[in-house]
C-alpha cells in the first residue's frame, strides 16, 4: 500500500475543503472529480475541520440581541428564544413583527398530522395572518379556550383565529362554542359533559404544538380595554397571588394556576396541561408584560418564546434580583 505523506494528505484535504466551501461544489461532485465517494469526501471535511485547514465562525447578526436569546434558552431551559429589536418602530408595527417571528417558527416545525392549539390575542391574530399559505396533510387546528362574550374582538377570538389558521395550512377545524368563563362550577362541569365540547377539549389536550400569549394584570391588558376585566378586578386577583394569565387562567409567581374562584370556571387549558404539549410557543412583548413573563418561565408551561429586546432584559433582571 502506498504512504502518502503528512504534507500531502493536508494538501488534499485543503483542496477538498476549497472545493466545498470556497467553489460551492457537493460532495458528490467532488467525490465524481477525484474518483472516489461521496463518504469519503465527507469524511476529508471533517479531517479538514480537525487539521484546523478549515476553521467556521458564525457572525451573530446583533451580539447583544443573539447573547440575550441564548441567556434566556439558558436559564429557563427553553428550546428556542427569538428576540427582536423593536424600540424604534410604533406599537401596531411591533406586533406585526412578532406575528412574523412567530410565523416563520410555524412554517419550520409544522408537520403532517399536527395538532395545532391555539388561545387568543392580538399578538396571535397577527401570527396567523402572517403565515404563508401552505398544504399540511392531515393537520388539525382546535381552540386552547373558550370565546370571550359577544363584546370581544372577534378577530382576536379562538374560534376566529382556529378557523384562519387551519384554512392557512389546508387542514381542519374545530371550534368551540362555549365561554372562556361560566358564571359557575356546575356550569363549567355540564358544558364539559356534552359530548362535542369534550371532544374538543380532549384534542386541545392531545395538541403537539400550542400558540398562546400571556396577559398582565395592568391596565394596558386587552382584557381591560374591551371591559371583560375592570382594574378593581385584577387588584382582587392580584391580591390572591396573580400575576399572570394564559388562555383566560390567572397564575401566580411561580408559574401555577391561583387557587381562586374564577379558575374553576374557566373553560380552557391552564399551566398544568401547557406542560404536556410538547412545543408551546409564547408571544410576549410590550408594556409592563416582564413580571407575567418571569413567572411563566419559572412555571416552565412555555418553551418557545418570542419577545422584544426590552421584555428580555426586564426577564433577565427579575432572575438575577430573585437568584
Amino acid at each position: 500500500m502506498p504512504v502518502v505523506s503528512k504534507k500531502l494528505n493536508q494538501s488534499l484535504l485543503s483542496k477538498v475543503a476549497q472545493m466545498y466551501y470556497e467553489q460551492g461544489l457537493s460532495q458528490q461532485e467532488i467525490a465524481e472529480r477525484l474518483r472516489t465517494s461521496r463518504p469519503t469526501i465527507s469524511r476529508m471535511l471533517e479531517q479538514a475541520r480537525s487539521a484546523g485547514i478549515v476553521t467556521i465562525t458564525v457572525k451573530a447578526f446583533n451580539d447583544h440581541i443573539t447573547s440575550l436569546e441564548k441567556e434566556l434558552e439558558k436559564t429557563f431551559n427553553l428550546n428556542e428564544v427569538v428576540v427582536l429589536s423593536l424600540s424604534s418602530i410604533g406599537g401596531s408595527d411591533k406586533k406585526k413583527a412578532l406575528g412574523e417571528a412567530t410565523a416563520n417558527i410555524l412554517h419550520r416545525i409544522v408537520r403532517a398530522s399536527d395538532i395545532i392549539g391555539i388561545s387568543w390575542g392580538t399578538s396571535l391574530r397577527e401570527t396567523v395572518d402572517a403565515l404563508s399559505p401552505q398544504k399540511i396533510p392531515g393537520l388539525n387546528a382546535v381552540p386552547l379556550v373558550g370565546g370571550m362574550g359577544q363584546e370581544f374582538r372577534y378577530e382576536i377570538h379562538s374560534n376566529s383565529l382556529v378557523v384562519d389558521l387551519a384554512r392557512k395550512f389546508s387542514g381542519k377545524s374545530c371550534v368551540l362554542h362555549a365561554p372562556a368563563i361560566v358564571a359557575t362550577e356546575e356550569f363549567k362541569k355540564a358544558i364539559l359533559e356534552d359530548p362535542e365540547s369534550k371532544s374538543i377539549m380532549d384534542m386541545a389536550k392531545k395538541a403537539n404544538i400550542a400558540l398562546v400569549g400571556l396577559g398582565a394584570l395592568n391596565e394596558f391588558a386587552t382584557t381591560i380595554k374591551t371591559g371583560f376585566f375592570s382594574m378593581g378586578d385584577f387588584e382582587e386577583i392580584a391580591h390572591r397571588g396573580g400575576v399572570g394569565e394564559v388562555c383566560s387562567v390567572f397564575y401566580d409567581r411561580d408559574g401555577s394556576a391561583c387557587e381562586i374562584d374564577i379558575n374553576k370556571r374557566v373553560i380552557g387549558l391552564g399551566p398544568k396541561e401547557l406542560k404536556e404539549i410538547e412545543t408551546v410557543i409564547a408571544i410576549v412583548a410590550g408594556v409592563k408584560k416582564e413580571e407575567a413573563l418571569h413567572a411563566a418561565l419559572r412555571g416552565q408551561f412555555i418553551n418557545v418564546l418570542v419577545t422584544d429586546e426590552q421584555t428580555a432584559e426586564k426577564v433577565l433582571l427579575i432572575e438575577s434580583v430573585t437568584k
